[in-house]
């Protein structure tokens, strides 16, 4: 609850000092929907807060990062079938604002850096 109710410095507290992302995806298993809600606004509100927060040093894509490594994205996307219609319609809202292009942008990193990889074991030879 701190987390959807905290101020800025007890969530970047949370985020720098605990597991926070593990306990978030451990806590979209629950089946209850009213837990599910609460977890999901904890998901929304890290990202918001990150996206808020820190512009010029883009812990966002760290936050990102951190959610796609225990793939809680895909979790969050599979919610999007859940029979209650609340936690379908923040799933989405979450996939929508956060995590539409996430993949794809994680692709087109990646050739980059393969290439630049390449180019500095060129030069250095």
């Amino acid at each position: 609850m701190i987390l959807i109710m905290g101020s800025d410095e007890q969530i970047d507290y949370l985020y720098e000092n605990y597991d926070l992302i593990e306990v978030l995806s451990d806590g979209l298993n629950f089946q209850d929907y009213s837990l599910l809600l609460s977890v999901l606004n904890s998901v929304y509100k890290l990202l918001e807060y990150g996206k808020n927060n820190f512009i010029e040093e883009k812990p966002i894509q760290n936050v990102k990062k951190h959610i796609k490594s225990f793939k809680i994205h895909r979790k969050i996307e599979n919610l999007q079938n859940h029979k209650n219609q609340d936690v379908y319609n923040l799933a989405f809202r979450i996939i929508d604002s956060f995590f539409l292009n996430i993949d794809h942008q994680i692709e087109i990193e990646q050739p980059e850096n393969q290439d630049n990889k390449q180019g500095q074991k060129m030069n250095e030879i």
